[in-house]
């Protein structure tokens, strides 16, 4: 059997996100992909931390205006 798991290098799913999804739900996806991207990396997430200690502000909260 064979399989045909990413045989496009993404590239079918990329047209169709820009040829039917709308621009918000791009921009959500875009987003909430960077929300993820910091979190699983223990080095960015590390740097947001003290960047939120220097300015006193909620983890999340910076989280977020890092993936802004």
């Amino acid at each position: 059997m064979i399989r045909l798991i990413n045989f496009d290098y993404g590239f079918s799913n990329l047209l169709y996100n820009h040829l039917f999804i709308t621009r918000g739900e791009q921009q959500k996806n875009r987003f909430e992909f960077f929300i993820e991207r910091i979190k699983s990396s223990p080095k960015w997430l590390h740097k947001i931390k003290k960047q939120a200690k220097v300015l006193k502000m909620p983890l999340n909260q910076m989280i977020r205006e890092n993936a802004i």
